[in-house]
């Protein structure tokens, strides 16, 4: 009987750093359309241009540490962002692992004869799905800035005001490297806003959270249908769970094809060893029976010659006494 091997359809983790990559790293009109609406929802940026780039830096020192990034792009032709997923919190400090992809990003950006003028924006952006730093924000964007008087180590501070000053508040020293992180867990509150007040950054939020999981499928559809990106963003990751679903049948049928085979050989098997034996239990029967029946001959024909006792017909032909005295009766 044909097995129906149609597994449950459901979208597949958009938080697992293999399908967060998938999602935004295909080369098809979906996942490019996907990654250009949300790297513009969290700089807050219109991108003209967008380009995947290698997830790899190249290395300039023997045994330098080289990183592999889930996702790196070039967009308006000069600024470049990492994109990463975390799904649980490390054993380290997971800021030093920001600002260190952040800054092999930013040292590849002039080569040799260009103007400092032409430094552009870098952006490290940590998808989060557990909350990382202590705030109330659900998203921390840190750029360079210039620490306020008090928190001067105490070499600077003694240089005369003449000479130096400093602000008394931090004040920005530059936008071109930041570090941006994103805590998905925060997007619980957003369920209780009026989906038509919420941002596209906090669509994606949910969105993200929320869309392998089947008692959130209303609300994934109702930001779908509000935010284009978003929307080719579920049939980027509908299409890739179609694949792993389509797959998983595959090896579903492969396996149950592979198990009825098996059992079929090892009914075979068992039906041979079962033949063979009754066929060496019957020729052993029939032997024992042929050979009962020699000892009845023999002493059928030593009965008939009447020269010999009972006794002496029971040694000879190897059957019981009792057996020989029936024989003679019957005869």
């Amino acid at each position: 009987m044909e097995k129906n091997f149609k597994l449950s359809r459901r979208l597949l983790n958009p938080r697992q750093d293999t399908i967060f990559k998938a999602m935004f790293c295909q080369n098809t009109t979906e996942s490019r359309a996907a990654l250009k609406s949300f790297l513009e929802s969290v700089i807050g940026k219109k991108i003209d241009s967008i380009q995947m780039r290698p997830n790899e830096f190249a290395l300039l020192l023997d045994g330098e540490k080289n990183p592999r990034l889930d996702l790196s792009v070039m967009f308006n032709d000069a600024e470049q962002a990492s994109i990463e997923m975390q799904s649980y919190i490390p054993d380290y400090d997971y800021k030093n692992r920001a600002l260190y992809y952040l800054l092999k990003q930013a040292s590849s950006t002039l080569k040799a004869g260009d103007s400092y003028d032409e430094l552009y924006s870098t952006y490290q952006i940590s998808v989060l799905e557990f909350n990382y730093l202590p705030s109330v924000n659900s998203i921390h964007w840190a750029q360079m800035c210039e620490l306020p008087e008090d928190e001067l180590p105490a070499q600077i501070k003694s240089i005369s005001r003449n000479s130096f000053t400093t602000p008394k508040s931090y004040r920005k020293f530059s936008d071109k490297l930041n570090i941006i992180f994103i805590e998905l867990p925060d997007a619980e509150k957003l369920l209780k806003k009026d989906i038509n007040l919420l941002s596209d950054l906090e669509k994606w939020y949910i969105f993200l959270l929320y869309a392998d999981k089947k008692d959130k499928q209303g609300i994934i559809s109702e930001i779908s249908k509000t935010t284009e990106g978003i929307r080719m963003a579920e049939e980027a990751l509908s299409n890739i769970s179609m694949d792993y679903w389509d797959k998983l049948d595959e090896i579903s049928r492969e396996k149950w094809e592979h198990d009825r085979l098996s059992n079929r050989l090892a009914r075979e098997k068992k039906l041979k060893e079962a033949t063979e034996k009754a066929r060496q239990e019957a020729m052993k029967e029939g032997l024992q029976q042929g050979i009962q029946q020699e000892k009845y001959e023999t002493a059928r024909k030593m009965l008939e010659l009447k020269k010999m006792t009972i006794e002496d017909i029971a040694l000879c032909s190897g059957l019981p006494k009792e057996k020989v005295q029936e024989l003679q009766m019957s005869l």
